[in-house]
């Protein structure tokens, strides 16, 4: 067994087990609505009263009677409770192998630092055939480079990576 990849195993599986907790452990709470106690308290007491009229016999007379009726009561109604969006994780890149970053997306462009195992960088853009990918640069903060994507493991949605313009070519020089 190669013994340089077993500290990359053993952080991807990590990683993995990371993040199928997080998403097995997605718990959407919502708030479960009360009953208002004076609420209740009309509707058995309107219960009652409709019950006690109904039993209650009435004599008969020529002239009729005008009996009492309860009036309903407006009630509040309960609003939906409304709950946050589910905000996907930023995509992002680690590398198994140290890997450099470049001014732009190709072996050409000057290094302007690099990208090392056990090290992440959120994904800023990414060239047409997403190949090279444009980050933060981890050495410089505030700078950005390109790292290509030949030894890279990409986390979370990358489909919201845009593509990026990178700069002209570097001009070949005379020697």
């Amino acid at each position: 067994m190669n013994h340089k990849l077993l500290p990359l195993k053993v952080f991807l599986l990590l990683a993995l087990l990371s993040l199928s907790q997080m998403f097995c452990g997605i718990n959407i709470q919502t708030e479960n609505p009360t009953a208002d106690p004076g609420f209740m308290a009309t509707g058995i007491a309107a219960t009652l009263t409709a019950r006690a009229v109904s039993i209650t016999p009435t004599v008969t007379t020529e002239q009729a009677t005008q009996t009492a009726t309860q009036q309903p009561t407006e009630t509040e109604s309960q609003q939906p409770v409304q709950t946050e969006p589910v905000i996907p994780e930023a995509a992002s890149i680690s590398v198994s192998l140290d890997t450099n970053c470049r001014e732009g997306p190709s072996g050409d462009y000057q290094k302007l630092g690099y990208l090392l195992p056990g090290q992440t960088a959120a994904l800023i853009g990414r060239n047409s055939t997403s190949t090279w990918w444009y980050i933060e640069n981890p050495k410089k903060p505030g700078q950005y480079c390109w790292v290509w994507g030949e030894y890279a493991t990409l986390h979370g949605d990358i489909s919201a990576v845009p593509l990026t313009t990178p700069p002209p070519p570097p001009i070949p020089i005379a020697g």
